[in-house]
């Protein structure tokens, strides 16, 4: 039997990069996402602590209360001081649009927040994709599973990716590899 602890969807703890193509962030590169809708239900009302990070000055100032939203670049995110671990991270639509630095120095501050999985979605130069070019950094998928395997994520399959202290309990099949 392995102890999974508190990874459930009961989980007290999250964090979420949320990335799209609707307005430019001069500072990473990203193209950030404003017009997301927080995952229901209002996780404060239910007692589930929710962080969400954005480098996108208007996303910030615009729903920062509402959303629990707090300004930084992927590269950036070791400076806001988060303690604890997430049970869940989410980042999605980001890795693809910023560059080397930011991808290794953010990933690594992800890692280290992580206390169960994290979905790391990104597309690769191998991918064919259909949207916003700009920005893209067409990386071969072997720079992004070397990246992930530096800072520590342990490859589960389907974008979904376990930590260093999930690692050692993780079953045969769970590994992707």
């Amino acid at each position: 039997m392995v102890d999974r602890g508190n990874v459930t969807a009961g989980s007290d703890k999250h964090v979420v990069w949320d990335a799209g193509a609707d307005a430019p962030d001069t500072e990473s590169g990203c193209r950030i996402k404003v017009e997301v809708t927080p995952l229901p239900p209002p996780w404060d009302e239910v007692g589930i602590g929710y962080v969400e990070v954005d480098s996108s000055e208007d996303a910030v100032r615009r729903f920062s209360k509402k959303r629990n939203i707090r300004s930084c670049t992927l590269g950036t995110l070791n400076r806001l001081k988060i303690r604890g671990s997430f049970d869940l991270i989410v980042c999605s639509d980001v890795l693809h649009y910023v560059p080397d630095s930011e991808l290794k120095k953010g990933l690594r501050a992800m890692s280290h927040l992580l206390g169960g999985v994290a979905f790391l979605e990104c597309f690769t130069k191998e991918d064919e994709t259909i949207g916003d070019k700009e920005g893209f950094y067409a990386r071969p998928a072997s720079t992004y599973r070397q990246a992930f395997k530096e800072a520590g994520f342990v490859s589960l399959g389907m974008h979904f990716y376990a930590g260093n202290e999930l690692e050692p309990s993780l079953t045969s099949l769970e590994r992707s590899r």
